[in-house]
């Protein structure tokens, strides 16, 4: 069968009330309308070919559907989806009843790897990549250029980056320069492959030299940045050399996060930041409070954070009236994400004992500060409340009064709300129209 009459044939069929109660008992669930044309259509399984009359995918059975779990090894209904087009290579067409819509699902991976509302627009792109991958095998290289394009942005197909650069290996070998660009994006990115600068350079040169204009002039950048980075590399190095706590804290992050030319070392990283800290810079400070917190060394982590904490905030810095220009400053921004985050340890109870009042306090003095976030964020955990945290409506009212105050525009929003509609809080119009009138003139200054 065709793909148009397949189409028209399973999308208009007339529902077959016996056949749909099959599946109905099968799965246990009421199907939609669309899926009932679907398995009103089956009876035997239909094999759909493209223009070559090779099968693109099989239409199940409607035997296939009803014993697809005891046949596949899956757990359907417990992933909630219902198996009626095969489409070779362990993928399957699925309809999926709690989203109410088509999805492709890879039994290799166990995952919804593309979905769509649309069945034609679905089977469309596994179509494609059929196509494309009977054209690749061929030996048509400008093929084997798509289907690597189809692997590596999942068109039709599982992504897979290490398939996609198969793929554009076999057709650089046969000297196609869009194959060999698309191996130096992928060595200098880590598509599908280790990151590796260099042989991402030589991929680029290849592609160059066989006139790809865009990989001359990506190359050509690239180089120069490159450059750029090696002098700006050397400058800091120099500079921490000196003293400098700024470089001393770059270096330190650039080692720790492999920044620097794709080189990870943390060792080298730790010893940076631990220089600038021991220089009393904040930003150094909560980095390490980062590394350990990230090493789940809990005690470790706040100790550091409290040093950025209680580290002097600059005059300059402290005299400005401008909040944002305030926390556009390393060393301020740092203290105050710092605070926030003892208040979280507290709060959590790690490497310190577990006490919400103490967490509130410094979730205030952040808010004080200028973070609008981690207020707001724990005053509706109180308010709502879930398994974890007890419910306290009027804790919660208190501190969205004061993160809005500061300037927090979700908190104000949600106050006037409240007090209009009399929600959760008794309905109190005066302090409703008030905070709206603070929305108005946070709007009145953003725009």
């Amino acid at each position: 069968m065709k793909f148009k009459p397949f189409l028209n044939k399973y999308t208009t069929a007339p529902i077959d009330e016996k056949k749909v109660a099959k599946v109905v008992k099968a799965y246990g669930w009421d199907i939609p309308e669309e899926l009932q044309h679907f398995i009103s259509a089956c009876k035997r399984d239909i094999f759909v070919e493209n223009d070559s009359f090779s099968a693109d995918f099989k239409v199940l059975s409607l035997d296939e559907i009803i014993d697809a779990e005891t046949d596949l090894g899956i757990d359907f209904r417990a992933l909630k989806m219902i198996p009626v087009i095969d489409c070779y290579d362990n993928q399957f067409l699925v309809y999926q009843m709690d989203k109410r819509n088509w999805g492709l699902y890879s039994m290799d991976d166990d995952i919804i790897f593309d979905e769509n509302e649309s069945m034609e627009e679905l089977l469309s792109l596994t179509r494609y990549f059929e196509r494309v991958l009977a054209k690749a095998e061929s030996g048509d290289v400008e093929a084997m250029v798509e289907l690597g394009d189809c692997y590596s942005s999942g068109i039709g197909v599982r992504s897979n980056g290490s398939k996609s650069l198969t793929w554009y290996k076999k057709a650089a070998e046969i000297g196609n320069s869009e194959a060999m660009k698309n191996i130096a994006e992928a060595y200098r990115h880590g598509y599908g492959v280790k990151r590796d600068e260099a042989k991402a350079e030589v991929w680029y040169r290849m592609a160059a030299n066989s006139g790809n204009k865009e990989a001359q002039a990506t190359l050509e950048k690239w180089l120069s940045e490159k450059e750029k980075e090696r002098t700006e590399w050397e400058q800091r190095q120099k500079k921490a050399a000196e003293g400098d706590v700024v470089s001393l804290n770059y270096l330190g992050r650039s080692y720790l996060g492999g920044y620097h030319l794709g080189e990870k070392d943390v060792e080298k990283g730790l010893e940076c930041l631990l220089k600038a800290a021991e220089l009393g810079y904040a930003p150094a400070m909560e980095r390490l409070g980062e590394y350990y917190e990230s090493a789940s060394q809990d005690e470790m982590a706040l100790a550091w954070y409290r040093k950025a904490a209680e580290q002097e905030i600059p005059t300059s810095v402290a005299e400005e009236e401008d909040p944002h220009r305030r926390l556009r400053n390393p060393i301020y921004s740092s203290i105050v994400d710092s605070i926030g985050r003892i208040g979280l340890f507290y709060w959590d109870g790690r490497g310190v004992e577990k006490d919400r009042d103490k967490a509130i306090e410094w979730f205030v003095q952040a808010s004080n500060m200028g973070n609008r976030v981690i207020l707001h964020e724990h005053a509706a955990l109180l308010f709502w409340g879930n398994e974890n945290v007890e419910k306290d409506v009027d804790k919660a009212i208190e501190l969205f009064t004061i993160s809005g105050n500061n300037g927090d525009i979700s908190s104000m929003e949600w106050l006037a709300y409240w007090f209009k509609k009399g929600e959760q809080v008794p309905k109190d119009l005066e302090k409703a129209a008030y905070w709206e009138k603070r929305i108005e003139e946070w709007h009145n200054r953003k725009s």
